[in-house]
This record gives C-alpha cells, sequence and structure tokens, in this order.
C-alpha cells in the first residue's frame, strides 16, 4: 500500500499561526498505511518552538553552542497550532514533534541510547497517551532486538557478535506495513499498529509507530554504521490526525540524525 504522495503546490506565503510560523502550503493525498486514513490535508512547512524536558544523563552534559529554540517542521495546517517540538534539558537532542502543552521527560545513556517521552498535562512517561521517541545509538544489543522481529537480516547480521535467536517477538493483533525496503532489506521504514490493548500494554488507545533502521552493508563492516530508531503515538481517537503528524515528521528528520533547526 502506498504512501501519501503530494498533489500540488497550492500556496506559498507567510503567516503565524498560534505562535509557529507557517512559511508553505501543499495539498496531500493518497492512499494511507493500516493505522491511518487516507488525507487530503493541506501540510505547511511551519517554525515550531522548542520545549525542554526534564532530563536524566549517564554523563555529564555539555550544553551545545547553538542549542534547539525551534525547528523547521511540515504538519497539517489544521494541527499547526496543537503541536510542539521537545528536546533534552540542555536542548542538544533533535527534537520530536508532539502536542503543545504536553509535558516531556529524556534519558541519555552513557552509550548514547536516548528516549524523550511527551505526554499530557499531570499524565507521565509511563502514562495511558504518550508520543515517544527512542534511538538504540552504539547500543548494538539495542539495535539488533529492535530489528530482529521484523529483520531476518539482522539475524545473519550480527551473528558473528555473537547475538542468537531473536527472543522478542510482535504484540499480538499488531499489524506493519513497509513504507521503504522490506524485510529483506538492509534500511527501511517499517510502520506499525498496535490495538488498543495489545501487547499486554491495556492501554485503551492503539497505538500507531515507525521503525527506521539500517544495517552495516557486509559483514565486518565498521562498528557504528548500523542504526536503529523508532517512536510511537499513543492517543485516543480523536487526536488521531497528530499521530500522523507526529510520525511523518520523525521520519523526515531522520531522527536523531537529521537537522531541523529553525
Amino acid at each position: 500500500m502506498s504512501v501519501p504522495k503530494v498533489a500540488a503546490v497550492v500556496a506559498i506565503g507567510a503567516v503565524v499561526a498560534a505562535g509557529a510560523t507557517v512559511v508553505a502550503v501543499r495539498a496531500l493525498g493518497g492512499h494511507a498505511p493500516p493505522g491511518r486514513r487516507a488525507s487530503t490535508a493541506r501540510l505547511v512547512a511551519a517554525t515550531l518552538p522548542v520545549r525542554s524536558c526534564r532530563s536524566s544523563y549517564g554523563f555529564t552534559p555539555q550544553p551545545p553552542a547553538r542549542p534547539y529554540q525551534t525547528i523547521r517542521a511540515s504538519v497539517p495546517a489544521g494541527d499547526v497550532g496543537r503541536l510542539s517540538a521537545f528536546s533534552d534539558s540542555v536542548r542538544s537532542l533533535l527534537p520530536i514533534v508532539a502536542p503543545r502543552g504536553w509535558g516531556c521527560a529524556a534519558e541519555v545513556g552513557a552509550d548514547g541510547s536516548t528516549v524523550v517521552t511527551a505526554y499530557p498535562p499531570g499524565g507521565s512517561a509511563s502514562g495511558l497517551a504518550t508520543v515517544s521517541a527512542y534511538d538504540a545509538s552504539l547500543c548494538q544489543s539495542c539495535i539488533y532486538f529492535a530489528m530482529c522481529p521484523y529483520v531476518p537480516k539482522a539475524v545473519t547480521a550480527f551473528a558473528a557478535d555473537g547475538y542468537g535467536a531473536c527472543s522478542p517477538t510482535r504484540p499480538p493483533r499488531q499489524t506493519e506495513t513497509w513504507l521503504s525496503g522490506s524485510p529483506h532489506t538492509r534500511s527501511g521504514v517499517l510502520e506499525f499498529t498496535d490495538p488498543a490493548g495489545a501487547g499486554g500494554s491495556g492501554k485503551p488507545y492503539p497505538t500507531i509507530g515507525l521503525l527506521l533502521y539500517r544495517l552495516p552493508g557486509r559483514p565486518g563492516t565498521p562498528f557504528g554504521l548500523d542504526r536503529a530508531s523508532t517512536i510511537t503515538c499513543t492517543v485516543p481517537a480523536v487526536d488521531r490526525s497528530l499521530c500522523t503528524a507526529v510520525l511523518d515528521e520523525f521520519r523526515q528528520q531522520n531522527w536523531p540524525d537529521g537537522d531541523r533547526a529553525g
């Protein structure tokens, strides 16, 4: 099933909407993967404010020379005022997009593995509604176990490092759609959808997410060229359009490797 594609550029301009600067508008249309609705919503290229999250580190963080203050993002025109961006406490991490007004928390390990989670007011990182992004960074076992339930080549690629059978399993009733690549390619983008309560989560809302991955080109490729990052969006049905914006921006960012500084 194909992903939405650009149909036409309908306007170019500059306006200010709910604190986000809008610089262009496009019309999108096409078929949506499972878990999404086909959309004809206009996308606007907007500048979103960045919020600092309460953070913990496995090392002493160094504030960057240019911390993120805003990011550029392409989001549905009707959701511009409902979205913001979230980074760690020193604003060094490429921010994720999540609903505006939410709280957030970030964890960065000594190996660089990172989790950024946004949640509604009064909620928590383990609450019922969340947007959560994860990057395995240099944690090789984390990369392997993120990929191996979906990518058979991961078992072969990591065999020389002593990793055995893939222990994680797909949550029950999960559906998957390959937006790029396939189970047999060395890189790809996988979208997955878990119905409410799937996987033993007990959450009353469905979850939609993405896995971005890249395997080494050949056995013995230098350490660090493989990667795996994921994002999940779990919200009530009334806010499902926000998940589409969150996931699309995550993919466009190639999170956390890209740069969308405003």
